[in-house]
């Protein structure tokens, strides 16, 4: 009886003796932990996204989103703040070491991005023999005070006419875009359009980064419209650097383009022109923008190659972007006039070279320029016609090409 009593009195014990520990060690740690919650921390190192901390740095009042090591522990922190400020992207405090406290997930984070990089991103539509149409992405950039909108050269191909639907109406709209240039070098597969007045208004344009400043393994978020798909969105990181590839994309610089069997191959060249990523590409997201963990731009979608498997996505990088567009829009804007007017022919996929050759020569070729002509553009994909004194001569034959649906286009050269 005397066991059993004493067995009771501790069975009645432990649940009070269990919440006088469990109080202690919250006393104990109560220190520790209210200096954990007041210690606001910053990534030391790259970052996967913004973070701001205002007021006292407590909970309520930190946002942004942040993976980071604790420490010692390698711990990752997700805990979210009950009061997000989304629209700030500032740290108002220094970076200290110590724990690690995370606001957004990465997946805010990348919704975050896309919802404010979205509207900037247009879908072009290149319209060529027969009226095929293919598709490609762009968006809108701002350089010297003037916007424009950067895409593909394989998207802004020769021959084509070129118009661009915006995702403010749905993709209803299409305005008929101006083909500003292609960048010089024929590895770089870099268009600029001018849109009219009443759709440049509407695309909010884009910050272009510093793509040498990315590391691998940096997250990185591609978008643009593919084939069925409007705004594709895709996550992965910089696997590596790639160098120059021959596009056999037509080049403003009046040099033949290279063949259609070199399309992939690596260039001897030693500078890294491409990042490479492991975020998808589809059909139709060339010449759409690749982001960093801000939402800036760091690369434009360009190529895939599938011998590379997951990770063979090739962007054109931001730093060799920008230099592209700087000579584009400088002999756009040259006051010096043309050293000489051309009117090249393109092949396609649909016309037969007799075809061709027949419908040159009922332009006013003669047997042999309409068989040189086109065996080049069979060729190398492109070929001169003919050189004119003005550009109205030229245009005249361009026009009357185009309606017997050859892909032409006039190059001041």
């Amino acid at each position: 009886a005397d066991r059993d009593r004493l067995a009771g009195i501790k069975a009645e014990a432990m649940p009070a003796m269990a919440r006088a520990g469990l109080a202690l060690m919250l006393a104990v740690m109560a220190p520790a932990v209210d200096s954990l919650l007041k210690t606001p921390v910053a990534w030391q190192g790259s970052k996967l996204g913004p973070v701001r901390f205002s007021g006292s740095g407590s909970w309520s009042h930190m946002e942004g989103f942040l993976v980071k090591r604790r420490p010692n522990f390698g711990l990752l922190s997700t805990v979210r703040s009950n009061h997000v400020h989304r629209q700030s992207h500032k740290v108002n405090r220094p970076h200290r070491q110590g724990p690690v406290l995370c606001s957004l997930s990465l997946a805010d984070g990348v919704t975050d991005i896309v919802e404010r990089v979205a509207p900037s991103v247009a879908l072009v539509l290149p319209v060529g023999v027969r009226n095929s149409t293919a598709q490609g992405s762009g968006f809108a950039i701002s350089h010297d005070g003037k916007s424009y909108l950067l895409t593909s050269a394989h998207v802004a191909a020769g021959g084509f006419k070129i118009s661009v639907s915006l995702p403010q109406d749905d993709f209803v709209t299409k305005y008929e875009a101006e083909l500003v240039g292609r960048a010089a070098d024929s590895r770089i597969d870099l268009a600029l359009l001018k849109l009219p007045e009443e759709a440049a208004e509407l695309l909010p344009p884009l910050e272009l980064a510093d793509s040498d400043a990315l590391r691998t393994g940096s997250f990185l978020i591609a978008m643009g419209h593919t084939s069925g798909l409007r705004g594709a969105v895709s996550l992965g990181i910089l696997s590596g650097r790639g160098k120059a590839m021959t596009m056999g994309v037509p080049a403003a610089s009046g040099d033949e383009a290279q063949s259609e069997e070199k399309v992939g191959q690596e260039s001897t060249e030693d500078k890294p022109l491409y990042l490479v990523t492991d975020a998808a590409f589809a059909g139709g997201m060339s010449g759409g923008p690749l982001l960093d963990h801000a939402g800036r731009v760091v690369g434009i979608n360009t190529l895939v190659r599938p011998e590379l498997r997951g990770i063979g996505n090739y962007a054109i990088s931001s730093n060799v972007a920008m230099k592209a567009i700087e000579d584009i829009v400088a002999r756009a804007s040259s006051p010096e006039l043309p050293s000489s007017i051309k009117l090249v022919l393109y092949n396609d996929r649909f016309n037969t070279r007799a075809r061709v050759s027949t419908q040159l020569q009922a332009a006013g070729l003669s047997a042999a320029d309409a068989e040189e002509a086109m065996l080049a553009a069979h060729q190398t994909g492109r070929g001169v016609i003919r050189e004119f004194e003005s550009v109205e001569e030229a245009e005249e034959m361009r026009a009357k090409l185009a309606a017997a649906d050859l892909l032409v286009e006039v190059m001041r050269v």
